[in-house]
């Protein structure tokens, strides 16, 4: 890859990794950290994208996704989901229990990605 083809690449793309990262991570530093990453990441070993297998846009943003999942494991992020359950629960003999469930930020991620 040379110069003008990365600089052309990172034109291109740059504000779509940006605003992925952004909603991701919901900062806006977060998202710059990630989409400089992500473009250190193709200028490094270029070799790791593959026309064949898709676009370079999505190639970036899948770099960037695994990148903020990496961030994500190291800071031990976890969200916490509280449920009341209506019914009887098997758990409980109580008919009404609150229960509170601890979620992976990419579980969250999953759940809101499949409603698209």
């Amino acid at each position: 890859m040379t110069e003008t083809d990365f600089r052309s690449i990172f034109r291109e793309h740059k504000d779509a990794v940006y605003r992925f990262a952004w909603r991701m991570t919901g900062s806006a530093s977060g998202a710059e950290d990630v989409t400089q990453d992500c473009f250190l990441a193709l200028l490094r070993a270029p070799e790791r994208f593959d026309a064949g297998r898709g676009p370079i846009r999505a190639f970036l943003v899948g770099v960037a996704r695994n990148l903020i999942l990496k961030r994500w494991r190291t800071e031990s992020r976890w969200i916490r989901w509280r449920m009341t359950f209506s019914s009887p629960s098997r758990w409980s003999p109580s008919a009404k229990k609150r229960r509170s469930w601890w979620l992976r930020p990419w579980d969250c991620f999953r759940r809101s990605s499949a409603r698209l």
